[in-house]
This record gives structure tokens, sequence and C-alpha cells, in this order.
């Protein structure tokens, strides 16, 4: 989300990730003949509802199924996306800023490959230059534990290296090796033989992923004999701004996660617009502001009717039927819909944090004051914080951000007379009047009491001119486990008739990339079962 793909230019400046090339083919016309159709509805238009609707089209065409699929998409809003999503500073068209997930690398098959047969724009994920001496920082919460320079010479890129090697001996190499090998192991879920996998934490097992799962970040690395500073101060700094997660909580195979950026990027425009294109191409009939509240199952026939509240034409609930299978592409404890009958073992209401994502633009620059600095210092252009050595989050966890981010420069001219600085800050609750006042050092403010308890909103236009407040349920607290949700929750994951479950995949990793990987698989499952005939 925030720039902090550049912590591992500093490992040496080593490709961080194994290549893959998992060409896509494009989606063949279905044949006009057709013996039977099966109906699927898929609830969620995210990563994952929109991955198993381009798959299910894709892989019912390449093998040949003699099979009409009929899809329908249900998205409770009035885009596709999920947590993806885009917001216009100013609302302005040419000021499009990620609000959710928004980067990924190129060694995520689905995704990356997905660019490019979409034809999507793609644009490295590179740091706006702001004038700052120093690109970004590491802030303990007392001291600068480190910084990069903001300059594309590349003596300084060694001289950073040089830095971090000095002070961190081998941890760097350690971490970047560490990090290669969980990258290949991944990677063999997209293929046979993991590929489609029934059972998640069977998939785990046989990647070899499991003994990362069962520790947490920091007893990882201590038993790979990785510094307790370095995993302090450069890979929680990752894991806080990534997660929201502290490297004592937080399951050790989310946090190399976390240090595999190797060629990130984004799509022009907005990354929403590779899944939106995945429904467009997989010929989905796609119901937006559908907000679906039950799924019945018709106990004579076996098939599944879909009950949506919201239609836009009336208030009264629309009933759809005769649908084959159900996907639920999103998770459960919040999609707020029943199953009649109710599901015999239904997911694990797992704790989801609830982040914070606050952008804004000011014409005031982060103030030295408020990180200690002397007032001719100059703050780095973003911020990522860590705790205090000893500490290990909690309540002990004295900061009121994890991250701020100065994302570009607006120049003078259609809104504003003077240099607007477009910030995204990332905190566990609503950011207060007080604490951005301080944080940027706002001349002749004081706030009363009263407004210093308030939020953005109560701040004069001169401080901030600009803002846009959003709270997602962004991700699972990842903590260490070794089982998961069901894939399939009604029904044999041999057959595709029944119910299918996504979002099972989030507490293992979460990721747009590895979203979608799980609506693939659900895809490859169904068409698997259609083509042996069940």
């Amino acid at each position: 989300m925030a720039p902090w793909w550049s912590l591992i230019l500093l490992l040496l400046r080593l490709s961080l990730l194994v290549g893959a090339d998992h060409s896509q083919v494009p989606l063949a016309q279905t044949s006009s003949i057709q013996q039977q159709s099966h109906r699927v509805a898929i609830i969620g238009g995210g990563a994952a509802g929109a991955s198993a609707a381009y798959y299910l089209r894709k892989f019912a065409n390449e093998s040949a199924v003699d099979t009409h699929l009929e899809i329908a998409l249900f998205e409770a809003s009035a885009r596709i996306g999920g947590r993806t999503t885009t917001i216009n500073v100013f609302g302005d068209d040419g000021l499009r800023t990620e609000l959710g997930a928004s980067i990924f690398v190129k060694a995520n098959p689905i995704l990356y490959n997905a660019t490019l047969d979409f034809g999507l724009d793609l644009r490295g994920f590179a740091e706006k230059k702001t004038g700052a001496d120093f690109e970004w920082g590491i802030w303990d919460g007392t001291d600068f534990v480190f910084k990069q320079a903001a300059s594309e010479s590349r003596w300084l890129g060694y001289w950073d290296v040089v830095k971090l090697i000095w002070k961190y001996g081998i941890s760097p190499i350690k971490v970047q090796r560490l990090t290669q090998a969980m990258v290949a192991r991944f990677l063999t879920l997209y293929e046979e033989p993991v590929f489609p996998f029934k059972v998640l934490q069977q998939a785990v097992a046989e990647t070899e992923l499991m003994p990362f799962m069962a520790l947490t970040g920091l007893e990882l690395m201590r038993e790979k004999g990785i510094s307790d500073s370095f995993a302090s101060d450069i890979i929680q700094a990752s894991t806080r701004v990534n997660y929201a997660q502290n490297i004592a909580q937080i399951h050790g195979l989310e946090s190399l996660v976390c240090m595999a950026t190797d060629g990130a990027m984004a799509v022009e425009g907005g990354n929403w617009q590779i899944f939106d294109q995945m429904t467009k191409r997989a010929d989905v009939t796609v119901h937006h502001s559908s907000l679906v509240t039950a799924v019945v199952r018709d106990q004579d026939s076996g098939k599944y009717a879909i009950q949506v509240e919201g239609d836009k034409e009336a208030d009264a609930k629309v009933l759809r039927d005769d649908f084959d299978t159900v996907i639920l592409a999103a998770p459960y404890q919040f999609a707020n819909l029943s199953f009649t009958p109710p599901l015999a073992s239904p997911p694990e209401r797992i704790a989801y944090v609830s982040l914070h994502v606050t952008l804004f633009t000011s014409p005031y620059s982060l103030s030295p004051a408020f990180f200690g600095l002397s007032e001719q210092s100059q703050v780095p252009s973003s911020v990522f914080t860590t705790l205090p050595p000893g500490s290990s989050g909690g309540e002990d966890d004295r900061h009121k951000f994890f991250s701020v981010s100065t994302l570009r420069t607006i120049p003078p001219g259609k809104h504003s007379d003077e240099p607007q600085h477009v910030y995204k800050i990332f905190s566990s609750r609503r950011l207060r009047a007080s604490f951005l006042a301080e944080l940027f050092g706002f001349p002749f403010y004081q706030p009363d009491e009263d407004s210093a308890q308030a939020g953005i909103d109560s701040i004069g236009k001169e401080y901030i001119s600009w803002y846009h407040e959003k709270v997602w349920h962004s991700y699972p607290y990842e903590i260490p486990r070794t089982t998961f949700a069901d894939i399939k929750l009604i029904g044999d994951p041999s057959t595709p008739s029944g119910i299918w479950y996504t979002a099972g995949i989030e507490s293992f990793i979460s990721t747009m990339e590895t979203s979608a990987l799980m609506g693939r698989n659900v895809a490859k499952l169904i068409v698997d079962g259609l083509r042996n005939g069940y």
C-alpha cells in the first residue's frame, strides 16, 4: 500500500523473487451446441469472485466441457474490485490514488499476466520526488533507526547498502535467501501436482510452507539466525505498513511476504481494472448493488435460490433461483447472509484488522519537531513506524499511526495557489485534529479541548485542503495457524454442485494475488467435476 517496496532495494539490490511464466490463453468462443447448462452464482465481486468467473469460463472453454456455464455475479456495491479501489483527489480524474490494495509484483502470475492479456498499462512504483533529502525513514517513536537517501545516484544506493550491512551484518542476506526459498515454494501452488487443491492445509503442507505458518515472524527470524535488531527495525516496519501487525504477533510466512517486493507495480488508473476486465471477458451477468441476504436450497431439486435485497427499482426482495453452484467469494463473517438449511460447519469467524486510511492534501510538510529533529532537519518523504527496543506492541505501542507517506506534490494551478502535498496515513483509529496539528506543526493552530478530540473534518482548509477517510476490514490478524476454512462448505469437492468458499486463504496469505488464486482454484475444481461427469 504505502511505498515500502524500496525496503528490499537495500537488500544488496538483489532480485528476491523467482520469475514465473504462466501464460494465459485468450478466452475462446463457447460452442453454440449446448447439451445442458450449469448455473453458477458468485457472491462478491472482489479479486476472488472476479477470478472465479474468469477462470470458470477459461477452463471450461479449454477443456471443451460439454456443458454450458451460466454465470451470475452478485456484488453489493456499484463497482467491481472489492478492496481494490481508487479515489480522485480533489475530485479530479487526473489525480486518481489507490485507497485499497496498491501494488503487486511481477512474480504474481495471475495479476501480472492478466495485465498483459488485457492490455492494461502498468507503472513502476517509484517514489515521486518531493525534495526531501531522504526517501523514507523508519521511526521507533524516539529515533530514526534507518533512512534511505532520496537520490537516483547508484553510488548513494550502494552507500545505503553499506550502511545496512554495517548495522545489521549478514541478516539482510539471510532474509533475502529465506524469502527466495519461500517464493519458490509458494509458486508450486499454481501447478500440478498441487493445483488444484481441495484442502488448503494439505496444499500448504505439500509446499513445505507449514513450518513458516506455525511460528510468529519474530520466532522464525530467531530460528533462522536473523538478528532481533534487523527483525524489529526493517521487517517489522514492513509488517506494520502492510498488515498493521507487529512481528511478534504475525505469522512467519506473512512476515516474509512483506519482504517480497521486487518489481512492484500497479495498473495505471487503478488495480480494480484487472478484476473488472475479468468479469467482462468471462461473459458474466453482473448484478451491481445487489446485497445477497440468503441462500436457500430446494430439498427436492437440490438447486439454490439467491435472495437479494436492495433492488434499485423496488425495495422488495428479489428471489433468483435454479443455481447449481454457489461460490461465496467474500469473508463469511462480513457477508451477513443466511443459509437454508444452515451450514453444518460454517467457516470460523476470524478477527480482521479495522484499518483507518486517511488521504488528504496540505501545503505543509511533516514537522521535524514531531520526530525529535532540529528545526533545520528534513523529515523523510515517508515515515514507517516500528517499536522501540524491548517492546512487543499492544499497550506498549505508543504510535498513533503505522505509516505516513507523501504520495505526490500537486503544483499550483487548478486546485490551489500553492503546492499541495498528497499524504496517506494508515492508523488503527481515526486521526484526531490535535495529532495532525502536531504532526505537521500547523502555525497559529491551537485546537481547544473540544476540537482536540475532533477529527480531520474540524481543521480549516488552509491547513487541510482536501481529505477522504476510509475504514477497511483490510485483512485478518495473521496469527500463527495450521488449519484453514474448508473450500467446499456443502458437497463433495470432487463434484461441481454445492457451496464453495474462497476467503479461507486470507488466513494463509492475504493479498490480491492469493484471493485470485483461490478463485482460480475453485473454478478449476468445478470444471474438473463437470468434465468428469458429476
